[in-house]
Parts: C-alpha cells; sequence; structure tokens
C-alpha cells in the first residue's frame, strides 16, 4: 500500500469517525465545535475567577461577566467575549477580556445585558469601606468603557443603607436600566439583618430616572422580615418583575417571593396581593424569572425541607400572579438530581421549552454543571439527553453554573465558575446541542 493510499484512507476513517459523533449526537449533549469538546474556561489570574451571568450577541459571540480576585479583599467586575467557536475574542478588551476596578475595595459583578446597540451594562456592588452599593458599568462593543454612561462609564448608586447589592439588571424598549436587588433596612424585629428588595431604574445617560417613584429607587418590603430581589425582567408592556426570596419570619424560613411594578415604580394592584406574590416550597428561594410570550411568567431556584437536600424548583404564574394549573399539575415542580441540586439560570426557547441551569453533585461528589430541560407542562423533556438532565464536569473539582440561555440556532449556553483547586477558579462555559443540531 502506497503512502498516500494510507493517507487518504486514514483521513477517511477521521472523517467518518467525526461524521459518526455528530450523528450520534443529540439534545443536550455538549457541542464539539465549540472549543473542541464543548466546554471552555478562562482565568484572569490564579485565584478565584467567577462567572456570573451572560448574554448571547446576535452575531453569535459569548459574553460572560463576574469577578476577578485579586486578593480576597480586592475584586474587580471581569468580562470574557468569546467568539462562536469558544475561542476568546481578540478584537475586545485585552484578548478577549476586561477587568474594571470601581473602587478601592471589593467589586463583585453579578449581573450582564446587552443593549440593541451592543453595549453591555454590567451589575452588583462596590464596597467603598463604610457601605456597599449599587453599581453600574457600561462597555463599548469593543470591551471600552462608554464614557456616555455617567461621565466614565461607571455608576455607584446609595440607596440609604450600609448594605446594598445589585443581583440582576435589565434594560428596556427605551433604553432605560433597571438593577434589582436588596437594601438593608436594619429592622430590629430580624436581629438586625433585615433585607427589603430594591430597585433603581436609570436614564440611558445613567442617571437615575425621576419618573420612578419620584427619584429613580423603590424598596419594596414583604412582610418584615428579609426580602430579596434575585432576578428582574421587564415585560412587553413596560411593567417590571422581580423574583428572589421572603422570609416568614427570622428563622430563615424564606419562600419564592414575586412582585410587579407598574412603569410608574409603584406596585401593580393586578398582580397577586397588591403587587406582591409569595409561594411556599418548603424552605426555598428563586434565583431567576422569565416572561413567556403568553405573559406568564416562570420562576426558577431550589427548595428544600431543613434537613434535607436541595432540589430544582420552579413556578409557574397566570399575568395575574396566581400559580398556574396547567403546568405539573398545581403551578409548581421540584426536580432532583440526587441532593444540593440549585437552578440559578432560567431560558425559555422559542417552542416554549424551558431549560433550568445550576449545579448539582456529579459522579465523583464534587458539584457539576446541571441542565433541566422541561416541556412547556412541566414535565422532563426525554429528548433532551434522555431523561431530561445533564451534567457536566469541567475539571473534576466543584463546577457551577450561574446563568444559561439560548443561542438563535437552539444550541443552549450555560456559563459559571470551575474549580481547577480548592483556591482557583475559571470562567467556565459550556454549550449543548439543541433540536435541530
Amino acid at each position: 500500500m502506497t503512502k498516500a493510499r494510507r493517507y487518504w484512507q486514514g483521513l477517511m476513517m477521521i472523517l467518518a469517525m467525526a461524521w459518526l459523533a455528530v450523528a450520534c449526537s443529540g439534545p443536550g449533549d455538549l457541542d464539539s465545535s465549540f472549543d473542541s469538546d464543548g466546554k471552555a474556561t478562562t482565568a484572569f489570574g490564579p485565584a478565584h475567577n467567577m462567572g456570573k451571568d451572560l448574554v448571547v450577541q446576535e452575531d453569535r459571540k459569548i459574553v460572560v461577566a463576574g469577578e476577578f480576585e485579586n486578593s480576597p479583599s480586592d475584586t474587580n467586575f471581569a468580562l470574557a467575549r468569546y467568539n462562536p467557536d469558544g475561542a476568546l475574542d481578540t478584537s475586545f478588551g485585552s484578548d478577549g477580556k476586561v477587568v474594571t476596578s470601581i473602587s478601592s475595595g471589593g467589586d463583585n459583578a453579578f449581573a450582564l445585558a446587552v443593549q440593541p446597540d451592543r453595549k453591555l451594562v454590567v451589575a452588583g456592588f462596590t464596597d467603598n469601606g463604610p457601605a456597599t452599593d449599587f453599581a453600574l458599568v457600561r462597555y463599548d462593543p469593543n470591551g471600552s468603557l462608554d464614557t456616555s454612561f455617567s461621565d466614565d462609564g461607571k455608576l455607584i448608586t446609595d440607596l440609604g443603607s450600609d448594605r446594598e447589592v445589585a443581583f440582576d439588571v435589565a434594560v428596556q424598549e427605551d433604553g432605560k436600566v433597571v438593577a434589582a436587588g436588596y437594601s438593608w433596612n436594619g429592622n430590629p424585629l430580624a436581629g438586625g439583618t433585615d433585607d427589603d428588595i430594591a430597585l433603581a431604574r436609570y436614564n440611558p445617560d445613567g442617571s437615575l430616572d425621576p419618573t420612578f417613584s419620584g427619584d429613580g429607587k423603590v424598596i419594596t418590603d414583604f412582610v418584615g422580615y428579609a426580602d430579596r430581589a434575585h432576578a428582574v425582567a421587564v415585560e412587553p408592556n413596560g411593567k417590571i418583575v422581580v423574583a428572589g426570596s421572603a422570609a416568614s419570619d427570622d428563622t430563615g424560613n424564606d419562600d419564592f417571593a414575586l412582585a410587579r411594578y407598574d412603569p410608574d415604580g409603584s406596585l401593580d394592584p393586578t398582580f397577586g396581593d397588591d403587587g406582591k406574590v409569595v409561594t411556599h416550597f418548603g424552605y426555598s428561594s428563586a434565583f431567576d424569572v422569565a416572561v413567556q410570550k403568553d405573559e406568564k411568567l416562570v420562576a426558577a431556584g431550589f427548595s428544600s425541607s431543613r434537613g434535607t437536600g436541595d432540589d430544582f424548583a420552579l413556578a409557574h404564574y397566570n399575568p395575574n400572579g396566581s400559580l398556574d394549573a396547567t403546568f405539573s399539575g398545581d403551578g409548581k415542580l421540584a426536580t432532583s438530581f440526587g441532593s444540593d441540586d440549585q437552578a440559578q439560570g432560567l431560558a425559555i426557547q422559542s417552542d416554549g421549552k424551558i431549560v433550568a441551569a445550576g449545579y448539582a453533585p456529579g459522579s465523583n461528589k464534587y458539584l457539576d454543571f446541571a441542565l433541566v430541560r422541561y416541556e412547556p407542562d412541566g414535565s422532563l423533556d426525554t429528548s433532551f439527553h434522555n431523561d431530561g438532565k445533564v451534567t457536566t464536569d469541567f475539571s473534576g473539582h466543584s463546577d457551577q453554573a450561574e446563568g444559561v440561555t439560548t443561542q438563535d440556532d437552539g444550541k443552549i449556553v450555560a456559563a459559571g465558575y470551575a474549580h481547577s483547586t480548592h483556591d482557583s477558579s475559571r470562567f467556565a462555559v459550556a454549550r449543548y446541542l439543541g433540536d435541530d443540531n
């Protein structure tokens, strides 16, 4: 056999094996066209680098925002952008990465939104010494700070307390920016640890919007104990929905909590009980919320009973805030991978299927990325990795997905962080095949 013939036979075998791998793949399997194995990690330094949220741009580039740790007392906002093939996009910042310091203390980013003009808005908090405040940064599409936003691209908002954190951010159709999280009010009923849901709305230039509750800021208490908003979404009619947790007493027995606001910042009286809804799962919290095309709402997080492991938890609501009985029989469901399972992110596909992402113990007993896909009625989608559930290990240590979204081609992207050692972690991104890939 000639060398040329052996070469072509070898090449044909490689191509056949590649075709077979693709042909045998299905929804929920890792997408091998993304960084060769469906997974990518990025370090900004040797310590903790933790991705917290992501967006997919119209050009299918993936942006992840989170935290870069210089030292335990010095953390910064961090972003990484990936090309569709999983490689870092060198046209973004410095070799695909951007780090931003807001104050001399710790700065932590939790949320990311992309505007129609491809500018990126990141929200979290900054520790300026005596207090933590809402912190927002806006970037131009190339990763540079957008100086049309608050003069230097960076914005700090004091809502009036010593401890304030923005956990999520959304951009309205008119370009206004809404950030949601919590503000501590020091209520002695909760032992001095009471938090309230906090929102701030900004004009496109970063100034607080006075048409929103008079000064751009809204604080909402549920029942006098600790309440937090972890997620925010803007409905097509301009109403604002937040989801998180509300405690019914001072023992930490949290429940799913949703609130809806009219565009002027007042609570919407057509939603639940005067604009507020509490859903009992046991001990539970919602970490993400999404608005469906039919205006129904989906919230995802975790639920557990004291002394037992956590499960993925979803609640489905009618537009008026009542639980939707067409979803899992009573509007609520819990999904277990075994123990210590939590959903952190949520995405609604164009066909109405629901994807929740978070973490669950893997085969090595460390945490792995965990995804679940549900049919619109809440049943597990068995076409997704055979049983509706999939876990992904990055490095043999603990990995956590913090957010999930879908591309226009149906592929599913999850992002968070992966530990390489106990004291070191990296941004982590995984892309999964959809139904038509």
